[in-house]
Formats: structure tokens, sequence, C-alpha cells
């Protein structure tokens, strides 16, 4: 199963694309690592919705929202850059109805 949950504090400001039928943004994560000694740690992980609502995107690009959680699937995908060099990504595409977002 491809599942993921991803909780964390939002990094970077939803950015609309294809006519606002899908919106990227970025949550920055907590994890601890470290077998005797607990360590913490912070990812960047890039993040899509497809088809958002209209109220999903208000809320998101709010500056009072501050945190955001959702459940989705880890998607992996390449492309060609303007050298011909292929570039990889990965991101997690979230389930619309699955957000929650809490403020400051």
């Amino acid at each position: 199963m491809n599942i993921c949950i991803v909780s964390g504090k939002i990094q970077q400001r939803p950015v609309l694309i294809g006519d606002g039928k899908a919106m990227k943004f970025t949550i920055s994560t907590r994890y601890l690592y470290g077998t005797t000694e607990r360590k913490e740690g912070y990812a960047s992980v890039p993040c899509t919705v497809f088809n958002p609502s209209d109220s999903l995107k208000q809320f998101l690009s709010s500056e009072e929202v501050k945190y955001c959680k959702g459940v989705g699937r880890v998607h992996r995908s390449s492309y060609e850059d303007k050298e011909g060099k292929k570039i990889y990504a990965t991101e997690v595409v979230l389930n619309p109805e699955s957000i929650m977002v809490r403020t400051g």
C-alpha cells in the first residue's frame, strides 16, 4: 500500500497551476532519529493537491494558517530540463478531503 500522512508547518504558500486544477506547496515536518541519543531533524515535503475546493484554496493561501495535516500517497515522476537532463521528483499527492488546517 502507498499511504502517507504528512503533518507540519506550511513552509511555502500554495501555488495554483493548471487553471486552479492543482495546488502545490511545501510542508516542513519534524522527525526523530538516533538509537542511543534521540536527535531531531526537519524535512521539507513537497505536496500537491488535485481538484482543490475553493474553500481549501482560500484556507491554505491565508496567512493565518500555519499548520497542515493530510493523507495521500507518495508519487515519483521525471521530466527533462532545457539541457535534456532527466530530473526526478518525489512528492506527496494529498487527498483534498483529508486536509486539516490550523492557525498560528
